[in-house]
């Protein structure tokens, strides 16, 4: 009884064990293999989203590079516009101008001429005019002498006598002088 004793025993330990084992350690066994996977699978997506992020960081970086350049541009561009402008304020506008042409003398012919006697009547005429005050730098203007002579015409016209019924034209008088 002694071999057959051991053998049973030995037997009923193994089923015991493996009842044990079935139940209980591989159902364990199995659970840690799923946490291990889901746990394995939130690692695979937070180091993706880690490689996401770092890839972010170095666009962020290299914006901030691009930035600080322009920065630089804009400062740069705004020291030489501050330049011209203190440059343009202090620039005085010098405009004189010594411009050698010709003397010019022109004669006109006499002319005498007899037109008839008119009136001519014009209504007043008042207009307000807004007024302008413009400074303009001196020029100074050197003409060369031109004598140029013209032979004297003298016309002597028709009387023409223009009768009309209630027509009175009074006309300004023009006084013409050429050198």
């Amino acid at each position: 009884m002694d071999w057959l004793s051991f053998l049973i025993g030995f037997l009923v330990g193994w089923v015991v064990e493996l009842i044990i084992d079935y139940l209980f350690w591989r159902r364990r066994l199995t659970n840690l293999k799923q946490k291990i996977t889901a746990l394995q699978t939130e690692l695979d997506a937070a180091q993706s989203e880690n490689a996401r992020l770092r890839n972010f960081e170095v666009e962020a970086l290299n914006l901030r590079k691009r930035l600080s350049a322009c920065d630089e541009s804009r400062l740069a561009m705004q020291a030489e516009i501050d330049d011209l402008k203190a440059a343009l304020a202090k620039t005085e506008l010098d405009l004189e101008a010594a411009l050698a042409a010709p003397d010019v003398s022109i004669k006109a012919a006499d002319l005498d001429a007899d037109m008839p006697e008119s009136e001519f009547m014009a209504p007043d005429l008042d207009v307000d005019m807004p007024e302008v005050d413009i400074d303009a730098p001196d020029l100074d203007v050197d003409m060369p002498e031109v004598d140029i002579e013209a032979p004297e015409l003298d016309v002597d016209m028709p009387e023409v006598g223009i009768k009309a019924p209630g027509l009175d034209v009074d006309m300004p008088e023009v006084d013409i002088e050429a050198p």
